[in-house]
């Protein structure tokens, strides 16, 4: 059983998909994180506004210089 479980390891970290779903998984995580730390400061009444204090023409333009 173990032998069989070892080579099925291997076989998965062989092919072309385990990397990119592992990071999909993790997006997917840390988004999950992101939206709940979120709501529970706007639940707390702590304003978001401490996060980043510039106009919505800078923050559009940080991800396009990315």
């Amino acid at each position: 059983m173990k032998t069989w479980i070892i080579k099925r390891w291997f076989a998965l970290r062989a092919t072309i998909w385990f990397v990119p779903t592992l990071f999909a998984a993790g997006a997917i995580a840390l988004v999950t994180a992101v939206l709940d730390v979120d709501a529970r400061l706007v639940r707390a009444g702590i304003p978001a506004g401490w996060l980043y204090e510039g106009t919505l023409e800078a923050a559009i333009a940080v991800p396009v210089l990315v």
